[in-house]
């Protein structure tokens, strides 16, 4: 990679070494791309795997080279259908080494951002923005180390308290 700073996501998975973080705090999420293995999952049939074309292999690849991923989930109770999709899909992600999380919404009041967020080796944040149908439209990538030391401290503190994937009890 050039000098210059990272200016989309996938640059920004190439170029962290150390962490990546990201907050998931929306109960629904309107992703084109994973409309057949919704209606698959729907259906009861096994296997569907929404990470499999382009994300996982991009977290595979940066753990390969010592990246540790978290990824923070803030739910209502009771779930949502996505919320359910989301909870049994996971293992696809955990088996690319990424760490997931879980945490009911009222137990974050007061710590969690307004927007799903990545952090990547606490320098830069890529905001994720959405409609209020769920979609998504459009980012945008900080390098205010201020902004990232705000939102890890807070990750951190979220993250201590919620439950890992494999203890949580989706209801």
């Amino acid at each position: 990679m050039t000098s210059r700073n990272p200016a989309t996501f996938d640059e920004l998975m190439a170029w962290c070494s150390k962490t990546a973080e990201h907050w998931e705090l929306r109960d629904g999420y309107d992703v084109p791309e994973e409309a057949d293995d919704l209606d698959r999952w729907r259906r009861g049939e096994p296997g569907p795997d929404p990470y499999r074309d382009n994300f996982r292999p991009m977290v595979a690849a940066a753990v390969a080279r010592g990246v540790a991923f978290r990824r923070l989930r803030v739910v209502s109770m009771p779930a949502t259908e996505y919320v359910r999709y989301e909870y049994d899909t996971t293992g696809h992600i955990l088996d690319s080494g990424e760490q997931v999380r879980w945490i009911k919404r009222p137990d974050v009041v007061g710590l969690v951002p307004a927007n799903d967020l990545w952090v990547f080796d606490g320098r830069f944040v890529h905001w994720g923005f959405f409609d209020p149908a769920n979609r998504f439209t459009g980012a945008r990538i900080d390098d205010d180390t201020s902004t990232a030391d705000v939102i890890r401290n807070a990750f951190d503190s979220v993250w201590s308290q919620a439950t890992p994937h494999a203890d949580f009890e989706i209801g």
